[in-house]
């Protein structure tokens, strides 16, 4: 198969003397969310003593994730960890007392900071949070009978546990993130509070947080509830948001947009719809309640996990959807962050995961952002992540998504102000079958200044993914081709405080390390990895974030 790359020469310029049949406003004076980043539930895959990348693959795979993809955000996997120190993988009650800390094991904690926090800040993973933390199907799989027997002791040992890891990394990594996720698919899809209920949530909540503030967390807040469906986290959410002790606590709404073959799950539903001129009104309304919830307190909201695109590893549709979806997540819920399903997943993992029962093939994985290949010893970005790529790559943390309209309903447009780098950013998906020809005016913006560059995927074959380009701006508008079925990402610069043009492009490093550059998105391969007694872990660890197929 053809595999992405990254063309190494820039296209002189995408100005074309054809008239434009396209018109798109860009209006400064309308601004919108202030963007967080982009991210993914983020697995070390070294299970306890048991590292299943090999180190120059994980090295490759920590620049493909964080220095060409460009995450900077994630929520970190770090259960179990209220363990015996002699087997982390046995979880049980550290011991009697909410109020003393017995038996945690971090083994956990200090692969995730190793293996992938470490070395991933060297190029901006900085914006993580620790979680899911609260699960009873395995981590806390003792906590139910003794919710049934003592339920103020069972609200009081769960804040024990969402406190003793705060305390872990704040006391042995010095590191406190701004949140921690308590919950996955909680009361749905993967039912992680079995047998629980939004007031028992809503308990949770509370006591955890208040154990928090006890512990000194003066200001370190949780992502709520991301649910299986959009309604059922807004349900969660409203419910939430209503009590007045609770919503304290909350620092995000989080949804996920499943169950798959839906909307947003599926990408041929995505191209059907809102990638056809058409987004699906539900979808649209649900995302609405959400935005609106969110600006009703002052809460910002987040998908916060995609899988099961329903296309090949190969197809650039792939590509296309998953860009579709980033920009209706911003765009009708004011995501302020946008999540794929894992960063990176490895071959042998994959293998070990489905041990005994269907194996759908390694390269199923078109919503993980990096697959590390350990059989073909290659590091391969998906079409996630390169959909990804063409938002996070061009826009840092801090970045205030403005008005941008469209006169094509085939076009679709989001628009940000990156005052860190001094630009206005545009993101143009051309879901026509014929090159479309762009106006493009700002309003209510600075004069523009020096050359637009910028990036464009139309296919997934070599030269066909992130390619740059340049092109020449007025003070307030350019042209531009659009190519058919693509991506394309652009940065139009502003003067800086003393009047200085930023550097146009983005800050990603050209061409890949690697397999990342050169086999790109689109290889596949037929991968059996080794079997070996970690398996189990592995299954009993990924499972409840990637869900029985």
């Amino acid at each position: 198969m053809r595999g992405f790359t990254r063309v190494m020469v820039l296209v002189a310029s995408v100005a074309t003397t054809a008239a434009a049949d396209v018109t798109v406003t860009i209006d400064n004076g309308q601004p919108h969310q202030t963007m967080q980043g982009f991210g993914a539930t983020t697995l070390s895959l070294d299970f306890n003593t048991t590292d299943n990348v090999p180190p120059a693959l994980r090295t490759q795979a920590i620049d493909a994730l964080y220095n060409q993809v460009k995450l900077n955000m994630g929520n970190l996997e770090v259960e179990p960890f209220e363990s015996p120190a002699s087997d982390v993988y046995a979880p049980a009650n550290d011991n009697g007392s909410p109020t003393t800390f017995g038996a945690f094991n971090w083994v956990q904690s200090d692969n995730m900071l190793q293996k992938v926090v470490t070395p991933g800040a060297a190029f901006g993973f900085d914006h993580y949070w620790i979680g899911p933390v609260i699960s009873t199907s395995f981590a806390l799989s003792w906590a139910p009978a003794l919710r049934s027997s003592n339920y103020q002791l069972y609200l009081d040992e769960l804040a024990e546990h969402v406190a003793a890891v705060a305390i872990h990394w704040r006391d042995s990594y010095g590191i406190t993130p701004e949140y921690m996720q308590l919950f996955n698919e909680p009361l749905s899809g993967n039912g992680e509070l079995g047998g629980g209920s939004v007031p028992e949530i809503i308990d949770i909540i509370k006591r955890c947080g208040d154990r928090l503030r006890a512990e000194g967390f003066a200001t370190m807040k949780f992502v709520v509830t991301a649910e299986e469906t959009e309604a059922i986290s807004l349900r969660d959410a409203q419910m939430i948001m209503a009590d007045a002790d609770a919503r304290e606590y909350v620092g995000a709404i989080a949804y996920h947009p499943y169950p798959y073959g839906s909307t947003y799950a599926s990408v041929p539903n995505i191209l059907a719809t809102s990638g056809a001129g058409t987004p699906a009104p539900d979808k649209i309304m649900v995302r609405n309640q959400l935005r609106d919830l969110g600006a009703q307190y002052g809460i910002p909201t987040m998908m916060v996990e995609v899988s099961h695109s329903d296309l090949p590893f190969d197809a650039f549709d792939g590509v296309r959807g998953r860009a579709i979806q980033i920009h209706d997540e911003l765009v009708y819920a004011d995501a302020v962050a946008f999540f794929g399903m894992n960063a990176m997943w490895d071959s042998t993992s994959h293998a070990q995961h489905y041990e005994g029962r269907p194996d759908p093939g390694f390269y199923s994985e078109t919503d993980t952002v990096v697959l590390v290949d350990n059989a073909a010893n290659k590091v391969v970005i998906s079409p996630m992540g390169r959909a990804i790529g063409h938002y996070a790559r061009w826009i840092k943390r801090g970045a205030v998504r403005i008005e941008a309209t469209s006169s094509d309903p085939l076009v679709q447009v989001t628009a940000f102000r990156d005052d860190i780098q001094h630009r206005i950013v545009l993101v143009a998906i051309n879901n026509a079958t014929t090159v479309r020809t762009l106006a493009i005016a700002t309003q209510n913006a600075p004069s523009l200044t020096g050359m637009l560059a910028g990036e464009r995927s139309t296919g997934t074959g070599t030269g066909e993914v992130w390619q740059p380009f340049t092109a020449e701006t007025t003070g307030s508008s350019w042209t531009v081709d659009l190519p058919p079925a693509s991506v394309t990402s652009m940065a139009a610069s502003l003067p800086g405080p003393d009047g200085d043009t930023a550097a146009g492009g983005n800050d990603a490093s050209v061409g890949g390390t690697g397999g990342t550059g050169g086999g790109g998105c689109c290889q596949t391969a037929n991968t059996s990895g080794t079997s070996t007694g970690v398996g189990i872990v592995v299954l009993g660890l990924v499972l409840r974030r990637r869900k029985r197929r």
